[in-house]
């Protein structure tokens, strides 16, 4: 098994930076732990056909899942300012 770490830029696209991970990535690989603020979040909750999307200030509190090559699943749970937390499959 191995370890690797990255660091997204600021602005930079959370999934479709993961999605870019597992176009180079040979293997199945999984989500462990993401720190970090986003200035917008897109996700679906369970049961809900319509995506929500949150455009403020959030910082990730949790986000696992896995990827691998042309699959990405991943679910999020974010707080706001207010400690209020919202989450779902990430998009």
């Amino acid at each position: 098994m191995e370890n690797q770490f990255y660091k997204l830029s600021s602005g930079d696209d959370l999934f479709n930076s993961i999605y870019e991970l597992s176009e180079e990535n040979k293997s199945p690989s999984f989500v462990l732990s993401a720190v970090g603020d986003l200035s917008q979040c897109t996700f679906k909750c369970p049961q809900s056909e319509q995506p929500i999307i949150i455009r403020k200030n959030l910082e990730i509190i949790s986000i696992n899942g896995h990827f691998k090559r042309e699959e990405v699943h991943l679910h999020i749970s974010a707080s706001d300012e207010s400690c209020n937390v919202i989450g779902g499959h990430l998009l």
